[in-house]
């Protein structure tokens, strides 16, 4: 219900209001459930909805306050980017008219499978890593301790810690050769001065990135 509501409010926010039918085609269900969404979101937020009679459907009151959505305009557009990249993954309904194209995926290298899911899960599982890495100037055997990953310039890294130099790293997601977990203990980003854990999305790569 909270997910349906989060889109009445884009509707009501980003768009120009919406109806039951079109809520019931974006969700897969009946029109008369859609209506009853519409409803209970109304009677919870009795100020921010009203049907616009000549309109033909529900519209966002000039005292519209989002309970579910962010207002914030970078916010919105990083949103339709994301639902981009989700649609691209499976069949998901987008929530925004707006036609959207993203040149990313044209510059992106190709990712390996095997090497992609060793690393994501030694990521979530707190695991380091052996890694035989391809760097600017020569490939290196490498104990790692990730801990994000991050994606800047067009292309994956991960950000770890490298045990050999005892400094946090920038490492190319695509730069990896091989990949296996370790008992070594791992290395949090506690100490990682460089890297602004509250802005992931935006993290520029440090110089000395590998």
């Amino acid at each position: 219900m909270i997910r349906r509501f989060s889109y009445i409010e884009t509707c009501l926010y980003w768009g120009t209001g919406l109806t039951a039918s079109h809520l019931g085609e974006v969700f897969g269900i009946a029109r008369q459930n859609a209506q009853k969404s519409i409803s209970n979101y109304r009677k919870q937020h009795p100020d921010n909805i009203y049907y616009h009679a000549s309109k033909k459907c529900h519209v966002a009151t000039d005292e519209f306050e989002p309970a579910y959505i962010e207002r914030d305009t970078e916010k919105y557009l990083d949103y339709i980017g994301g639902i981009d990249s989700v649609e691209r993954y499976w069949a998901e309904t987008e929530w925004s008219e707006v036609p959207f194209e993203s040149s990313d995926k044209y510059l992106k290298p190709p990712q390996h499978r095997d090497i992609v899911q060793t690393v994501l899960s030694a990521i979530k599982n707190k695991q380091s890593l052996y890694i035989l890495y391809r760097a600017k100037f020569k490939t290196r055997s490498m104990l790692i301790s990730a801990h994000h990953l991050v994606y800047a310039n067009y292309r994956y890294h991960v950000r770890a810690y490298d045990h050999e130099t005892g400094r946090f790293v920038d490492l190319v997601l695509t730069r990896f050769i091989e990949a296996e977990k370790t008992e070594k203990a791992w290395v949090s980003s506690l100490n990682d001065q460089q890297f602004p854990l509250t802005k992931i999305h935006t993290l520029i790569i440090p110089r000395q990135e590998y």
